[in-house]
């Protein structure tokens, strides 16, 4: 203590106590040498090695340093995280979009699996089937056509669009194909037309495509015009009907045709 108490005195002879220096980081006081926060030379350094202090401090300037190396490196991971978050987000949604095109290509897939059965009922009409076998031949095409009504209007299908589309065009355009990001528009565009049709309506329309095909073969055979022109107009006010369901604002030629030449109008085919 006593010897302790002699370097003191000695210090405070040599050193006077400080006053804020613009030298300094802060005041620095030899009652308080736990404050000292001098980060340059002062007179305050004598007390520091008389009570034994060192550059581990945690106000040395060595220790400022490493803080300071501490808080960039701590900067620099945090960089790296978030550009790897980034980077496996992109990932997940890529993986995402891929997902849902699969899950919407297989019911799509299924969908045209039935109206395949019913383009080879057609042509098993024209090539194979009896004559007279019309009736019957319809009533299959109109329960097979309740079927594709039922599927390709169903809600899953509607959810399945949905849940491709979510992702935004750019998304799509980055991660889907031209033929896929095809089958999606056309997906839609689909989907949005056959819920406005009743299915009673589209399965008249198959039925009386069936039976009218052997009418017309008939016909022509005969050069008889008679024979087939019932049907000619029944089909003509189903199709009115059908049309003014899908767009009742539309001329339903222009909305018939838009099933063979998309986007073609009246207007433009009479336009001179």
């Amino acid at each position: 203590m006593h010897r302790t108490h002699h370097l003191l005195q000695q210090s405070l002879h040599h050193n006077p106590p400080l006053t804020r220096s613009p030298l300094a980081g802060s005041l620095s006081s030899p009652l308080s040498p736990s404050i000292s926060l001098s980060l340059s030379p002062s007179p305050s350094l004598s007390l520091r090695r008389s009570f034994g202090w060192s550059s581990s401090s945690p106000f040395s300037s060595s220790s400022f340093l490493r803080m300071s190396a501490s808080a960039s490196a701590s900067a620099s991971a945090s960089a790296s995280a978030s550009a790897s978050a980034s980077a496996s987000a992109s990932a997940s949604a890529s993986a995402s979009v891929v997902e849902k095109y699969e899950i919407l290509s297989q019911k799509l897939k299924a969908l045209d699996s039935l109206k395949s059965i019913s383009g080879l009922l057609e042509w098993d009409q024209h090539v194979m089937m009896p004559s007279g076998s019309g009736p019957a031949r319809g009533e299959m095409k109109a329960a097979l056509e309740g079927a594709v009504h039922e599927k390709g209007t169903a809600a899953s299908l509607g959810d399945a669009i949905a849940a491709v589309e979510s992702f935004g065009s750019d998304v799509l355009e980055k991660e889907l194909d031209e033929w896929q990001r095809a089958n999606v528009r056309d997906a839609r565009r689909n989907f949005n037309k056959l819920v406005k049709i009743p299915q009673e309506l589209a399965e008249r329309a198959a039925s009386l495509g069936a039976e009218s095909a052997p009418l017309w073969a008939e016909a022509r055979a005969k050069s008889d015009w008679s024979l087939f022109a019932p049907k000619v107009s029944e089909w003509i006010e189903l199709r009115k009907k059908i049309a003014n369901h899908i767009d009742p604002s539309a001329l339903p030629y222009d909305v018939c045709m838009d099933d063979y030449e998309r986007g073609l109008s009246s207007a433009f085919i009479t336009k001179k």
